[in-house]
């Protein structure tokens, strides 16, 4: 089988014979003191460098106390974005543990599957104001924390008291860490693989940054950050990339398109992090105000593919800046292709392109047959193989062996061509994930959700593109138990109760009922001809009126 490699020359890297947070604390990117590194969006509070690591330092020594904490233990981390979250994330990494990021916006039920994947490893939880478990004495109630398992809220108070010198007035020493940084679990993140629930992503204590890292992470470089840090784009750029080389980050709790800008403005942020929603949201802004964002440098856009017109118009609110499209996914995050910022021209971006292998990339190309591809101009399912590829998924063998070859190669489910120049071309996917911002959902979940009602004989769910924002959304068809009832106010009921269990990301927009779903010989649901043979258009796209067994309503 053909082997693709890295054209791309190594651009420096971080020693993997050390642990990420030993890493930050022996400062080895150098950084000033007095550098601030990260600022509070909704307040304006700054960290410095050494404000940050004498604030892990402390609450390191706190939560290995609090937590009865050993090395390789986890603690869920279930908190909004905030500068804390970085705090937190360092100070475990300094006691060994290991912090499972979780959507803070889960509902009970997902919450209470997410925490069982790490059994009886999981030593405590730590929540933030916000979150599903601060808010929701139901949710406490239904993750069975009893169990031996501690809870701790990060309100100001418990923070305080936390990190600064009224907790431990003398810094002791920090517990030494045993074993291969290459091969302990450092991180876990959420991802639905190719099928199923939610899987325990579990990432490597080396980290390795490549070709592109060097110019977004240093110390000249801000960042106005709203990726969400639970999630591994987020996270993997803008912690664990970020603290090492002195990058300022003006984390926010959410999105809104008024306060980015501004914070932009007012920080002159250089760099940013973003996916296409919030690349429509900018040039709209834009349109509206004919301002741009002069000090921006570079935007790496990732989680789905940067459309022309669209990359033209931000090219147009972002005047100096380069637009660097990457490709990347939860089980090789954070990125695996990019074209590094100086390979980053017009031309390049307005091409297509994906970019290029990462210094360490290895590639393969094969058919659906298996059949392995030579002529990269063939379309074939990507393969990978690298060193931040992730060690596999929490407690579920059959799972990482599904993912994961006998030879170390990652299967992407990602279809992809290449040219001689080593530049990647993004084609489609074989497999069933729907991309929704830059969170993966997967039908089969959301399926099992409908089947809990009774009304429901069978169900399929699929894709749809929805233009206005650069995403996918979740749309339902469902065969109804009674096909003699009115299906309009079923799909209504159907649709709310679905809803309602499932995290905001996940919900789907809309429910139509129909006579059967399409299947294989194999019962396998043909999904392509599923949302073909529908018309599956967003309300607010004008659709015209359903089929007479058919019904569609709204998300609200």
């Amino acid at each position: 089988m053909t082997t693709f490699y890295s054209t791309v020359p190594h651009m420096g890297s971080v020693p993997t014979g050390k642990f990420w947070g030993q890493l930050v604390m022996e400062n080895i990117g150098g950084v000033a003191d007095d550098k601030v590194v990260l600022v509070e969006a909704s307040d304006g509070t700054a960290t410095t460098f050494k404000e940050l690591r004498e604030q892990a330092h402390r609450l390191a020594l706190f939560l290995k106390e609090y937590f009865s904490l050993e090395q390789d233990d986890v603690v869920a981390l279930i908190c909004v974005n905030s500068a804390r979250y970085a705090v937190l994330v360092l100070a475990l990494e300094l006691t060994g543990a290991v912090p499972t990021c979780l959507n803070p916006h889960l509902t009970a039920s997902e919450l209470e599957h997410c925490l069982a994947l790490p059994g009886d490893k999981l030593k405590g939880v730590i929540c933030s104001p916000g979150s599903t478990v601060s808010s929701s004495h139901t949710a406490l109630e239904a993750l069975h924390l009893a169990g031996g398992v501690l809870m701790w809220e990060i309100t100001n108070e418990a923070w305080a008291a936390a990190t600064t010198s009224k907790a431990n007035a003398e810094l002791g020493p920090l517990p030494e860490l045993r074993g291969d940084p290459k091969e302990k679990c450092a991180i876990i993140f959420s991802s639905s693989g190719t099928t199923g629930k939610p899987k325990g992503e579990s990432r490597k204590r080396a980290y390795q940054f490549q070709a592109g890292w060097p110019e977004f992470f240093n110390s000249s470089c801000t960042n106005t950050n709203v990726l969400p840090l639970f999630h591994a784009y987020g996270s993997m750029c803008c912690i664990l990339g970020g603290l090492l080389f002195g990058a300022k980050f003006v984390h926010f709790e959410r999105f809104r398109i008024d306060t980015f800008t501004k914070a932009i403005r007012e920080h002159q942020a250089t760099h940013l992090t973003i996916v296409p929603p919030i690349a429509v949201a900018l040039v709209d802004q834009h349109k509206q105000s004919a301002s741009t964002l002069a000090s921006i440098q570079g935007c790496m856009v990732g989680s789905a593919p940067l459309k022309r017109e669209l990359a033209l118009e931000l090219l147009e609110a972002m005047p100096n800046a380069s637009i660097i499209q990457s490709y990347g996914m939860t089980e090789m995050a954070p990125a695996t292709h990019m074209l590094p910022q100086k390979d980053s021209t017009r031309e390049c971006l307005l091409s297509g392109t994906a970019g290029r292998l990462l210094p360490g990339m290895e590639a393969r190309l094969a058919l659906d047959d298996g059949t392995p591809v030579s002529d990269g101009t063939v379309p074939g399912e990507l393969f990978l193989r690298g060193p931040n590829r992730m060690l596999g998924y929490l407690g579920n063998a059959k799972a990482t062996q599904e993912a994961i070859d006998k030879d170390g190669w990652l299967r992407t489910g990602d279809i992809f061509t290449v040219d001689q120049d080593g530049c990647w071309w993004y084609v489609g996917r074989s497999k069933e994930i729907i991309r929704v911002n830059c969170f993966q959902v997967s039908p089969v979940e959301l399926e099992e959700c409908l089947l809990e009602s009774d009304e429901v004989l069978d169900c399929a769910v699929v894709a749809q593109a929805d233009p206005r924002k650069e995403t996918e959304v979740p749309i339902g068809f469902v065969v109804l138990r009674d096909a003699h009832k009115q299906p309009e106010s079923i799909l209504d009921d159907l649709l709310q109760s679905a809803n309602s269990r499932l995290v905001r990301y996940k919900r789907m927009a809309r429910l139509i009922a129909i006579d059967a779903i399409p299947r294989s010989a194999a019962g396998k649901v043909l999904r392509t001809r599923l949302a073909a043979s529908q018309d599956v258009r967003l309300p607010s796209m004008a659709a015209p009126a359903p089929a007479a067994h058919s019904a569609t309503i709204a998300a609200a």
